[in-house]
Formats: structure tokens, sequence, C-alpha cells
């Protein structure tokens, strides 16, 4: 049974809606979210054709289509990175708005989807990316920043045993991996083995890895970077030990990591609608609030992916709703992923209590009254629809058992 047409399986909807999912849910959620990325980017192609540059987004699907076939996991690596979409909705955006020079930007955008993805795959091709801006930019790659006098210019992306960039009269060479001059290729963040291991990509340059937010000027310096890996590391062996769930999720959802500007010793983070699979984070203060942290954002990435289903909100009707976690009142949509965040955030410190004594303690309670308090609320809105309903009552009732929980047995 499916809850509409397109829509998820309602088991699915009920398992996530209650705060949960695991990896099961996860996978129909990612599965779903990659065929709306196929649409977008075959869409992309269509805007080449129509703006005159129909040639080098032909020659760029060409390359896609014989990476796809030869390596697969290459081709939906890049396709699926969380920066693709972002951009392709900015093309189309501004194919309705009427912006003049999409077609080559829609081609330029193709011609680096399908150069990335060769270099991943390992497959030597050609690619043309007509009119580059000041940077170009391979996803899950790298960008590389490019000389004065070649923005603007057609360049000629050449792969195989490295990249040739042929503009301006003469030719980078760009490591697979490595420094160069102008070069920020994507870092990998490795953590746990195995089975139990993930990989998340450190995205640095990106121009649309994250529209809109407040992104950290430059590159971490090496010294920054190990930090970020050491306490990745200790964040992802508190989720294995004790929130084997919230790191199930994460395994299947979550692609890369961004860093956000924030003041010296505080923390904020943020979950892009349109980039799902990227999480943007501060400079993490310490493994535990990291753990907390990817538990809060994967529970917007996973109510983000819901949406791609589902309506759960009439258009805004200019009502704003009182929560304990901002000081503004947020719209309908905005106080539901609220509610939904911080029932990921009061689960995490339900589960450590044990380790974490009084604090943790006092953090779930706080959250979980406070996320209760909120769905009761935004359970008297009309602009619900019927699948908001369900999802906000599948919430409510997992913070509502929780409210009868006996205080944890704490270390003495």
């Amino acid at each position: 049974m499916r809850g509409g047409t397109g829509g998820l399986p309602v088991e699915v909807l009920r398992s996530v809606a209650a705060g949960g999912g695991g990896e099961g849910a996860a996978r129909v959620l990612r599965e779903g979210q990659g065929g709306r990325r196929g649409v977008l980017v075959r869409g992309v192609l269509e805007v080449a054709r129509g703006g005159g540059w129909g040639g080098a987004g032909e020659q760029a699907w060409r390359v896609l289509a014989e990476v796809r076939e030869r390596e697969p996991s290459a081709f939906a690596q890049v396709v699926g990175y969380p920066s693709v979409g972002p951009a392709a909705r900015r093309v189309l955006r501004g194919v309705v708005s009427g912006e003049g020079g999409q077609g080559a930007e829609a081609a330029a955008l193709l011609g680096g989807v399908a150069a990335a993805a060769a270099v991943l795959g390992g497959v030597r091709a050609t690619v043309t990316v007509p009119q580059a801006g000041e940077v170009l930019v391979l996803p899950s790659v790298g960008c590389l920043a490019l000389p004065e006098g070649w923005a603007g210019e057609d360049l000629v992306v050449r792969t195989g045993d490295g990249v040739e960039v042929i503009g301006g009269g003469g030719v980078l060479c760009v490591p697979r991996k490595g420094a160069a001059p102008g070069w920020a290729p994507v870092r990998a963040l490795h953590v746990g083995e195995g089975g139990a291991g993930m990989t998340l990509l450190l995205d640095e340059a990106d121009p649309d890895r994250m529209p809109g937010a407040s992104l950290r000027g430059g590159r971490l310096t090496a010294a920054e970077a190990d930090r970020w890996g050491v306490l990745l590391e200790e964040a992802w062996t508190i989720l294995l030990r004790r929130h084997w769930t919230t790191a199930a999720e994460a395994r299947v959802l979550l692609r890369a990591v961004t860093v956000l500007d924030a003041p010296p010793g505080r923390a904020t983070s943020g979950t892009p609608r349109h980039a799902p699979g990227l999480i943007g984070l501060s400079s993490p203060v310490d493994a535990r609030g990291l753990a907390e942290t990817i538990a809060h954002e994967i529970q917007h990435t996973k109510l983000n992916a819901v949406l791609d289903h589902h309506v759960l909100t009439e258009a805004d009707d200019g009502v704003r709703h009182p929560v304990a976690w901002r000081p503004d009142p947020r719209p309908l949509l905005g106080a539901l992923h609220g509610v939904y965040a911080h029932l990921g955030v009061a689960g995490f410190w339900r589960r450590e209590r044990p380790a974490a004594g009084p604090r943790a303690e006092g953090a779930y309670a706080r959250w979980r009254d406070a996320a209760h308090a909120a769905a009761v609320a935004l359970a008297e809105s009309p602009a619900l629809t019927p699948h908001g309903r369900l999802f906000l009552e599948g919430t409510t009732a997992t913070l509502a058992a929780w409210k009868s929980d006996p205080p944890a047995a704490l270390p003495a």
C-alpha cells in the first residue's frame, strides 16, 4: 500500500514519523531522491539543447552514459552528489525567470558533472565546458580556481591518469589527489571499519553545496581537518554504541559535510532542503556534541526526503507558531521540522543518560517536553494535510510515550 501516487509505502511513512525508520526506510528515501535527481539532470540537458548548446550538452551526456555503463557506482556518486541538485535547480529557475545564457550554463554544469564522473570512474574522456565562470566545478571531486583571463572562455577537460584543463592558450594539469595551484580537492573523512564504517566528503569549495548558508571562507588547515577527523571518529563510536538506528540512517543518507561559520566555542548546523546528503557544521566543540548534531540533522534529512514524496502542509497561511528552541515563531512547516528534529535530540539524550549522567537527564526532559508541547499545539492547525496529520501523529505518539519514562539508572 502506498500513500498516494508516487508516495512512500505507508509502513515506511509511519516508521519514519515515529522518529526512526532505520536502514531499510533510509534506503527507500534515498532511492526516491535518486529518481528525482535524474529528472533534474535530464531537464538541464533540455535547457542546453534549447539554448543553442546542444552539442556540448550531448557530448557530456554521452560521457555520462559511458560511465554509467562501465562504472555505475561512479555515475551514481556524482549525479547523486548533494550540490548537483541545487545547481540544476538554479539553471532551471533561470529559464523560468527569463534570464539569458542558460543554455551555456546548462552545458557547463553537465560538462563538470560528466568530467567528475569520468575521473571517479577512471574513464578516459574529453568534455567541453562552455563559458566557464571563475571556478571549474567537478562535483564530489574538487574545484579549480581558473587563472586570470580564463573566466568566460570555453574549456576542454580531458580525464585519464589525471585531469587536463585546456583553455586560455594553455594547459593546466590537475592531480586526482594532492595539491596544485588553485585546486581545492574534496577531502574524505573515514570513520569506523568495514560494514560499520562511513565516509563523509568534506566539501569546502563547491559554490552550490549549501545555497544561502553562512559558510566559512577558505579551507581547513591540515591540523583543523585532522581534528575534525578525530572528533568525527569519536562521535561515530558513540552513535554505534548507543544510537545504532541513527548510525544506520546516517550511513545510508549522508554523503558530505561543509563548514559553517560560527563564533569560537559555539556550534551551529543546518541541512539544506534541496541538497540531500549534505549537512553543514561549524567546527565541533566535542565528540558528544557532534554526535548529538548528527542525530539532529539526520531528522531534517529524513523529513526533507518525505517532503519529496508527500505534501504535509498547505501553502503558508501566515500563521506563526511559537517554539521553545527559537526566539522567532515559525511557519507550520518550519515548526514541524523543529518538532521532528528535537524528537531526534531528545532520543539522543534518552540513550545517553547512563553514560552522561544528570546533564543527559536534564537535556532529555527539556527537549522531550518542548517537542511534545509544540507537537500538540501544531495538531490544531487546519493547514496540515492528511499526510501531514499522519506524520505528526506518529511523532507525537513517540514523545507522549517517553513522558512516562522513569529517570535512568545513573552511575554513582
